[in-house]
């Protein structure tokens, strides 16, 4: 065809070329060997790739494969090297010949020369980065493939990682593996569809941590309603998803409480919740005993059971470890590297941290609403660790929720053993002691009254003492008298 055609694609405009369905260059133009200064041999295969600008090369490649794959019209954009060494702009225009159903042959390109015009082009493009790089979100902007083009600058904070690093993103860890598999299903079906990509996932941030993204793609369509580009925008709702998970939790624990779950279940309840939402830790709570002198146990799902005798009944003050001090001062107490700690070296709390695979600790007083220590929350990683500004939310959002927890639980002994003082004082009383509700029925009936009267306490609670131990013909009387002091306090 090129012996046949050669004449033809000689007295086009344009620097004018064909390639073999796999991109592989087979023909140019005369004027593309008049531009460039090198003949055809040179130009074929893959040596128009001398004439192409360096800076411009690999993003020029990457197009051409993703059009290759495509299989439909397209443009690109790029300098090429003209014989006296100045560099113009191009527009690169290229077009499937078909043959059959859907069966490429051959591709034909134009090669057009806008440098008069192209200035314009690219101060539009200059301004329309330096716009998104303003956009307070992540900016992408993908190929009709699916391919990533190019990024704000926002992105490259965020990642803390080059353009071509990103470009891996499907096998990388930029998007939590836990969330991978549904995201490439989820851009697939948009790329194949054209519909609008809508998903939440998780981004890996620069120092590791990762946080939740709402990432929205639409594509951007020529005249013809082919898709050119994907502008993807990637909003931060971390806090947002991180407040409302965190308020279900703590609804679901005050409902235990309220339900009147142990003391032990709610704080491992609560334990559990904190492992889950910062991922590799391990949580403890320790009390106070009632002395306010030693440390008690009340709850570590997670932590060995050897770490956690070891605690349990040591002294609260400055030297036992950071539990026990930061009862002690009531204040929050940081070890952010057991390795170079130096406190609490009398009992030897580092060492036995440390033989038993924790490298940090940050703990935290709980306290009532009176303002009383009554025990402290722990959060252990087993590699050195510095709390953020967001995990300092955390910390003081479970303390909150383990006070709750812990004053109830001490609440509620309190009124048991009030109650049990109560029954002994009225068991002991020589005198007859009865006690009434306002409607007159017996609630409290003691020993004394039992002697007294006659009767078994069983036979007499909630029976009104008119009707249980006066007399008949007394009864109308006290009954008048009952009612005249209700009603007069």
């Amino acid at each position: 065809m090129e012996n046949d055609l050669s004449p033809v694609l000689d007295a086009l405009p344009g620097l004018v070329w064909t390639a073999l369905p796999d991109g592989n260059v087979d023909h140019v133009s005369r004027r593309w060997c008049e531009y460039t200064g090198l003949d055809a041999g040179q130009l074929v295969g893959a040596g128009w790739r001398r004439a192409v600008h360096p800076e411009d090369l690999p993003g020029l490649l990457e197009r051409w494969r993703s059009i290759l794959i495509a299989g439909a019209e397209s443009a690109m954009e790029a300098r090429l090297r003209r014989r006296d060494g100045e560099y113009h702009w191009f527009t690169i225009r290229v077009r499937p010949l078909v043959a059959g159903p859907e069966k490429i042959v051959k591709w034909i390109g134009l090669n057009i020369d806008i440098e008069d015009r192209g200035w314009l082009g690219r101060a539009s493009e200059s301004l329309y980065r330096s716009i998104s790089d303003t956009i307070p979100a992540m900016v992408f902007f993908m190929t009709p493939t699916g391919e990533l083009e190019s990024v704000n600058q926002h992105v490259l904070d965020y990642v803390g990682t080059t353009l071509e690093d990103l470009k891996g993103w499907r096998t990388g860890s930029l998007v939590h593996p836990d969330d991978l598999p549904s995201v490439r299903v989820a851009w697939d079906r948009s790329i194949a569809t054209g519909e609008p990509y809508d998903v939440e996932q998780r981004m890996r941030r620069a120092d590791g941590v990762y946080r939740w993204f709402h990432v929205r793609g639409m594509p951007r369509r020529d005249a013809r309603g082919q898709i050119v580009r994907w502008y993807m925008i990637e909003s931060d709702i971390d806090d947002r998803r991180r407040a409302e998970s965190l308020l279900l939790c703590e609804k679901q624990l005050l409902e235990m409480a309220a339900a009147g779950s142990s003391m032990s279940d709610i704080l491992v309840a609560l334990c559990r919740l904190v492992e889950t939402t910062s991922e590799g830790c391990y949580c403890s709570v320790v009390l106070v005993d009632p002395t306010g002198t030693r440390l008690e146990h009340g709850a570590a799902p997670s932590l060995p059971a050897t770490f956690i005798n070891s605690i349990i009944g040591r002294p609260v003050n400055v030297d036992s470890g950071p539990c026990a001090m930061a009862a002690h001062l009531n204040e929050q107490v940081i070890a952010a590297d057991l390795m170079l700690e130096t406190r609490w070296a009398a009992h030897a709390w580092c060492p036995m941290a440390m033989a038993h695979g924790l490298q940090a600790c940050w703990s935290t007083p709980i306290t009532s609403t009176m303002g009383k220590v009554v025990g402290a929350f722990a959060i252990y990683y087993d590699k050195p660790r510095t709390p953020t500004r967001e995990q300092q939310d955390l910390i003081a959002q479970f303390s909150h929720v383990a006070s709750i927890a812990i004053e109830r639980a001490l609440s509620d002994t309190a009124l048991k053993q009030s109650e049990a003082r109560k029954a002994a004082i009225l068991d002991a009383a020589l005198d007859c002691i009865i006690t009434m509700d306002h409607e007159g029925r017996v609630i409290e009936f003691n020993p004394a009254a039992e002697r007294t009267f006659g009767y078994p306490r069983g036979e007499i609670v909630g029976r009104e003492l008119v009707d249980a131990i006066i007399p008949p013909g007394s009864a109308e009387e006290a009954s008048a008298r009952h009612g005249s002091i209700s009603a007069n306090g």
